[in-house]
């Protein structure tokens, strides 16, 4: 989406605008995707995931159509920002906690089976951009992004479906889930699990991945910047993008099923660290064909990373049915990261003694010091605070 903005801003209505002010559309989708989650989570919880996956395609679809006659930046960042992103958490949090109800021991590698589509689709992704760029044709491309959304997710959320059966901790048999019966008792429930904070493992998770997300949104606003002065021809760097989400593929696929046979802390660990390495080192390489490297890496890390931060947030607790409820309010809790990161980067390569090399420098340790507390998060597991 960031891709068909930009053509935007230098094709078509967004052309008088700022290149930091264009970014403010991504960061306020991201911040919207992560945000929902304090509503779609919880919603899950109690109705079953149709309901809100009908409507996260509604509203995908809506912000991609009206994206196609929006006219100013503010009209882009309503139908962008806020739509796109609010359709997508509405898409993402009910269908990634019903399949980590299903699933037990390999609930990472069906996480990242699932996630593994949109890496694959933005593999293709800077074809359609090189497409739109020589056609001007984005408004078109927006509209068949409308039907093609609308069409595709409303046919998952016909197909996504919770357990028939969720045990409790007790291991008791609780009452089939359908979208629109629950029990008196699960209605009562208190709409956010404010008692699971009480989990120091769960509470360090947000704070890791709170500075993973930081550190790891410094490419995904500032790929250009970093293509451009890195010595990478245009051609490559039309392709980069295509590269690391290609790795990232990889690592939807591969980390995840690591994680499950050795532990999933330790896997979001290393792939805390990896991209810190990747970063901190991309500052010292000139060649071309060693950054490409580096980025192949950081895909293949991030791409691990992505999908291990469901299971890694739900892992401090044993109950199926609270998947949604845990997962919403731990995105949503990490959902300022959005709002820090790029403006943070902005602000340091804007300043005199700034720069990319002191940008990656910030994301870099930022995410090494998420690695460090999902160390202390690890560790923590099955304790609480009243208790040590």
């Amino acid at each position: 989406m960031c891709c068909i903005t930009r053509t935007a801003e230098r094709d078509g209505s967004l052309s008088g605008e700022h290149g930091r002010v264009i970014r403010w559309l991504g960061t306020c989708q991201v911040f919207f995707f992560l945000f929902g989650g304090i509503l779609a989570g919880p919603l899950t919880d109690r109705f079953g995931p149709q309901l809100l996956l009908v409507t996260g395609a509604f509203l995908s679809s809506l912000g991609c159509a009206a994206s196609s006659f929006a006219g100013q930046f503010w009209f882009f960042l309503g139908t962008q920002g806020v739509l796109l992103g609010m359709g997508a958490s509405l898409g993402f949090t009910p269908a990634i906690a019903c399949i980590m109800q299903c699933i037990g021991s390999r609930r990472a590698t069906c996480v990242g089976v699932a996630l593994s589509g949109a890496s694959a689709g933005a593999i293709l992704w800077p074809v359609v951009v090189r497409i739109i760029a020589e056609t001007k044709a984005w408004k078109i491309v927006w509209l068949a992004l409308a039907v093609s959304q609308l069409l595709l997710l409303s046919v998952a959320a016909l197909l996504v479906r919770q357990p028939s059966i969720l045990l409790s901790s007790a291991s008791q048999a609780r009452q089939d889930y359908s979208p629109l019966v629950r029990s008196s008792s699960e209605r009562s429930r208190p709409f956010l699990n404010l008692a699971v904070f009480s989990l120091p493992s769960y509470a360090l998770s947000i704070a890791g991945h709170f500075f993973i997300w930081v550190g790891f949104l410094y490419l995904f606003f500032y790929l250009p910047e970093w293509t451009n002065l890195s010595g990478i021809s245009v051609a490559v760097q039309i392709h980069m993008p295509s590269i690391i989400s290609g790795s990232a593929f990889v690592g939807n696929l591969l980390l995840p099923f690591l994680a499950d046979v050795t532990g999933r802390y330790e896997i979001m660990v290393l792939c805390a660290f990896s991209g810190s390495v990747s970063l901190l080192g991309s500052i010292l390489v000139r060649n071309p064909t060693a950054l490409l490297l580096v980025a192949g890496i950081y895909g293949f890390t991030t791409g691990g990373a992505i999908a291990l931060q469901a299971p890694v947030l739900v892992e401090a607790i044993d109950e199926p049915e609270a998947f949604g409820t845990v997962l919403g309010q731990g995105l949503a809790a990490i959902a300022p990261a959005a709002l820090i990161g790029p403006p943070l980067y902005g602000l340091i390569l804007r300043a005199p003694e700034g720069g990319l090399a002191c940008a990656q420098v910030v994301a870099g340790f930022c995410m090494v010091i998420g690695g460090i507390l999902l160390i202390y998060a690890r560790l923590c597991l099955g304790r609480t605070f009243s208790h040590g």
